[in-house]
């Protein structure tokens, strides 16, 4: 069971913002096994953020995301944050963007998990990538070559 609720708002060329909200429920009820009853829940919290600077050819952009696993064993971090931002600049008639990123910005990045099954509950940290910077170029090829007639 996952319910989710997401908020947007957009002030036109000054800043857009996304928030949303979800929520795991894991049930397991086994009989006859080891492990009968148990549940794993965890939350997801996003916020995401662009703010546009000189009409809109510079912007920033922001997302921080807040996990919490409720259940995992103790030894295992429960809340994990993740913050990415990046700056954006639109050039050549906004066709192409130049975008420098930095991934993981508090470097903190975890992947706890909970598995359940008929007969054990595994709780594991997986290895994930953490801070990374990017600097990438992105065109926009769909104006290539307009026919102008």
């Amino acid at each position: 069971m996952t319910p989710k609720m997401t908020a947007k708002l957009n002030l036109r060329d000054i800043l857009d913002l996304t928030g949303s909200a979800n929520l795991n429920y894991n049930f397991s009820n086994y009989t006859n096994y080891r492990v009968d009853k148990t549940y794993a829940a965890q939350q997801n919290y996003t916020i995401g953020m662009v703010n546009y600077f000189l009409k809109s050819n510079l912007f920033f952009s922001n997302d921080i995301n807040v996990t919490k696993n409720n259940n995992i064993s103790a030894g295992f971090n429960r809340t994990s944050y993740f913050w990415n931002a990046s700056v954006n600049y639109k050039f050549y008639k906004k066709q192409m963007t130049l975008r420098f990123n930095i991934n993981d910005v508090l470097n903190q990045r975890q992947n706890a998990i909970r598995n359940i099954g008929d007969n054990y509950i595994e709780d594991r940290e997986e290895l994930v990538l953490k801070r990374y910077f990017m600097l990438s170029l992105i065109m926009n090829l769909n104006k290539f070559g307009e026919n102008k007639s």
